[in-house]
């Protein structure tokens, strides 16, 4: 006989059972980083790119927002992502793209824990808080969540065996919205690896595998067409401008998110070491190989997150353990419903919040600086202060922004040696055409600037000089 269900009400609901209540928390943690004040200064763009999508009536497909690569080649990668940023700033402002994030951040706590279930309460709970801590210090406000939601799907379709058709409506949706699709297609060419090594002559995703490549075929059918299955190439041939971002270089665990990143991975560690002898090469390869690509760049640990869920479930289910109750005890009801109560009420207050309060973070942006600004200017500014330019003031051009894949490795280069503070700084301002410049007060650009007379300062406010170029 199979496992009675939760404790039925006499109105005929059902009692949350305690593993229930924990796949509910660890949802509302993930609505609740999620529903964090708009600060991420790669949101800014696309949330600006989506705006403009929903104005112009189609996908750019040429830089506007630069005067250092006007009109240069440039292949929108997340534009449905963007879609649906411009679309909730329609509906709603700001506020509704802050909503939007919380839900779906949520929406990925809620698939990556029920991965991780492993058969009670605090096994789950431990399986799950590994999981999602070894990532959750890398959710960020931008499309990389669209990449953790299709992994989510494509692990939860493949290991719960359902219709291998159901991933190319996933691929397709994946494609158009982050350049991580291909982490997909690796997951399922390591499970089917391991599969052989495990010595199934022919291994079981197969079928999953062949549907997620029709999957990527059908999503050339996009306003782009299958240049967004090529976009991936960018990180190679773009390899030297890439290792300058932050999140393309290995993890650091100096902080305390990063502490807590490295105590979930050594977690990770232990359990599968202990786990061994029960665990399949197709479950410990995909895990490894995920592993060392986290540790190479830290926007992977996210989806390291999702791969290992599973595998910590099974690694940490008792194999001769018989099916746990998912029954309540009388005594528990009314606690469990509760606790229900609780996290429900919870979930309100933090939609309230996140509707009514400030939905910006915009601390460290030239938010005054940008007030002295001249309508019409072409401004050299940090690739963070440019991403805030084109958010918040459309009417001017940026020497350049955050989207490293589009710009020539010559401006890359040249924005490098002026962050950096190395000679011919101004010399590289006349030579891009650029009448105005915000930089941080404490950089060697301002010193270098405030010294010459081909350049006057009108202002320094909130930690940003503001230079004009002089009659």
């Amino acid at each position: 006989m199979g496992a009675p269900g939760p404790h039925p009400l006499p109105s005929g609901r059902k009692v949350p059972s305690l593993e229930g209540l924990f796949v509910a928390a660890f949802t509302l943690l993930g609505l609740r980083l999620g529903l964090r004040p708009l600060g991420d200064n790669s949101l800014f763009v696309h949330l600006r790119t989506g705006i403009d999508l929903l104005h112009t009536h189609h996908v750019p497909t040429r830089d506007t927002y630069s005067f250092s690569a006007p009109g240069h080649r440039w292949v929108v990668q997340s534009w449905l992502a963007e879609l649906t940023y411009g679309a909730a700033h329609r509906v709603g402002g700001f506020p509704a793209v802050r909503i939007e994030q919380g839900l779906l951040y949520g929406l990925a706590a809620w698939l990556v824990t029920s991965l991780a279930r492993a058969g009670s309460a605090l096994r789950t709970a431990l399986a799950a808080g590994l999981a999602i801590g070894m990532g959750v210090a890398y959710w960020s406000p931008r499309p990389l969540v669209f990449g953790v939601l299709g992994m989510a799907l494509l692990v939860w379709v493949v290991r719960r065996r359902l219709p291998p058709w159901l991933l190319v409506p996933i691929a397709w949706a994946w494609v158009n919205t982050h350049g991580s699709f291909v982490l997909g297609l690796a997951w399922l060419a390591l499970v089917a690896v391991g599969q052989r090594l495990d010595g199934d002559r022919r291994p079981v995703v197969l079928p999953w595998l062949a549907w997620f490549v029709v999957g990527l075929a059908v999503a050339c059918l996009n306003p782009l067409g299958p240049r967004l299955l090529l976009f991936p190439l960018a990180v190679l041939s773009k390899h030297d401008a890439f290792a300058k971002v932050l999140e393309w270089r290995s993890p650091t665990f100096s902080s305390g998110p990063g502490l807590l990143t490295l105590a979930c991975l050594v977690g990770l560690v232990i359990v599968l070491a202990r786990a061994r002898s029960r665990l399949r090469w197709a479950e410990l390869l995909p895990v490894v190989a995920f592993l060392g690509a986290g540790l190479q760049a830290q926007r992977n640990l996210p989806m390291l997150a999702v791969v290992a869920a599973p595998v910590l479930a099974v690694a940490l289910r008792r194999p001769d353990e018989a099916p746990s109750s998912l029954a309540v005890p009388e005594d528990r009801v009314r606690l469990h419903l509760a606790l229900g109560g609780v996290l429900a009420a919870l979930t309100v207050v933090f939609l309230v919040v996140a509707a009514i309060g400030p939905a910006l973070d915009l601390g460290g942006y030239p938010e005054a600086a940008a007030a002295l600004v001249p309508h019409g200017a072409r401004v050299a500014t940090t690739d963070i202060g440019g991403c805030f330019f084109e958010l918040a003031r459309r009417d001017v051009t940026v020497l350049t922004d955050d989207r490293v894949d589009m710009y020539p490795s010559q401006v890359t280069r040249d924005y490098l040696r002026l962050l950096g503070g190395k000679p011919g700084g101004l010399d590289l301002l006349d030579r891009y055409g650029a009448d105005t410049v915000v930089w941080q007060v404490d950089s060697p650009l301002t010193v270098e600037l405030a010294a010459s007379d081909r350049w006057r300062e009108i202002g320094r406010p909130g930690g940003w000089a503001v230079f004009v170029r002089s009659a």
